[in-house]
């Protein structure tokens, strides 16, 4: 045995790891933490694992990671040294036996198994797992739904009966329980969930928002299930949005928290948290506010009404006959009409359809402003009878121009 070879073997193999730092650390990194944020937070979380699986969960995770880390580490680098890079043979030719070439390359797959085991440990380390996060100062995603929620007007819509349990904890707590958990190295090994000081029904919640944005507590409608299941899949095809099933099993599976939750994450914040009531109180709303929530709602249904609009124009384009088109502009070229009809008509489908699928909204919105701008412009001009027109063919495109403007100038991709 030549311990000199071996020793530069393992020399060689950890001065190409540091080479190749980033590719090692992405290997060694990505698959614990994809683990432990998966099945510890995203599948908890979501109610498909109950709460205690998170006890049963890092040391599995430990051994998985290792396992995989250790055989990937040694499989793959000989793959490449049989197939492409022939560095097989130049290890080969090193004065030792070729059995302690193969120990040499599992004892390093060890040790960089050994690195990824560690590197689990702070991941799952210590882990805050909140319930219902709001603000007074601002929303997004879900919490943003809801504020909209509240804010209907002349009604209060509610998934269900709305007596889902919710535990809210506002987001300045929140970010007061990271920067005490990490004033605290002593906390090891624990799950925390941090919750609010009382527990709500959802119709509660909302109803403490609706005051807050100063309307009356108007008819309060109870969607059936299935109305929110639709809803549901809608949000699920479209992709976009916190309208999906995590929301809804966060909702139905009522994260309240254990028994004592309350109480850890009043001794991590060192005093009980804010209440509901008590943070709005401490925030009034203004109009910003009103105007914030209700444009959250209005919004895509102003975006569908348009794409449908556009749609339904160049389906009713396709299906009139050419006479009917030619009569409707007397004296222009009846070539020009039958073709400037086809290809409007098309753009005006394509435009839609574009619109609904959320591509390039605010192009989509541009083109469409050109071209209800443009043929208002030329009809307008070549065919003034049309203004007169008792259904307002013409007439009606201004206030196309207006929504489009207001889509333009208000849109934005935050959800």
């Amino acid at each position: 045995m030549n311990w000199k070879t071996f020793l530069a073997l393992l020399s060689r193999d950890a001065h190409v790891a540091r080479r190749n730092v980033i590719q090692l650390l992405l290997q060694t990194f990505l698959q614990p933490m994809m683990f432990v944020f998966i099945f510890g937070r995203v599948m908890v979380s979501s109610g498909y694992m109950p709460t205690s699986y998170k006890s049963l969960l890092l040391p599995g995770i430990m051994a998985i990671s290792m396992v995989f880390t250790g055989v990937w580490a040694v499989a793959m680098p000989l793959i490449a040294e049989f197939q492409f890079t022939h560095e097989i043979e130049d290890r080969l030719l090193a004065p030792i036996e070729n059995d302690w070439l193969a120990i040499e390359k599992v004892l390093f797959g060890a040790a960089q198994a050994v690195v990824a085991g560690l590197i689990v440990i702070p991941v799952g380390w210590l882990v805050l797992r909140p319930g219902l996060v709001y603000s007074a100062h601002g929303a997004y995603g879900g919490t943003t739904l809801l504020r909209a929620l509240a804010a209907m007007p002349g009604m209060l819509l509610l998934p269900s009966d709305g007596s889902q349990a919710i535990c809210p904890i506002a987001l300045e707590d929140l970010v007061a329980a990271i920067v005490a958990a990490l004033a605290q190295p002593q906390r090891r090994a624990q799950i925390i969930e941090l919750v609010g000081p009382m527990t709500l029904t959802l119709r509660e919640y909302l109803l403490a928002w609706r005051t807050w944005f100063g309307l009356k507590a108007t008819r309060v409608v109870a969607t059936p299930r299935w109305m929110s299941n639709v809803a549901i899949a809608f949000g699920e095809w479209s992709g976009r949005g916190p309208l999906c099933r995590v929301i809804a099993n966060l909702l139905e599976r009522e994260r309240v928290g254990s028994v004592d939750a309350p109480v850890r994450t009043q001794a991590l914040l060192g005093r009980a948290p804010a209440a509901l009531a008590q943070v709005l109180a401490q925030r009034p709303s203004d109009s910003r506010d009103l105007l914030q929530a209700r444009w959250y709602l209005a919004r895509p249904l102003l975006l569908a009404a348009l794409a449908i609009v556009w749609i339904g124009s160049g389906m009713v384009g396709f299906s009139l006959s050419h006479a009917v088109a030619t009569a409707a502009l007397p004296g222009w070229p009846e070539t020009f009409v039958r073709v400037a009809a086809l290809l409007g008509s098309l753009a005006n489908i394509v435009l839609g359809f574009a619109l609904l699928s959320g591509w390039a909204r605010r192009r989509v919105l541009g083109l469409m402003l050109v071209m209800v701008l443009g043929y208002t412009l030329l009809i307008g001009i070549g065919a003034p009878m049309h203004w007169l027109d008792p259904f307002g063919g013409l007439l009606k495109n201004i206030s196309v121009v207006a929504l489009i403007t207001v889509l333009l100038a208000l849109d934005t991709d935050r959800r």
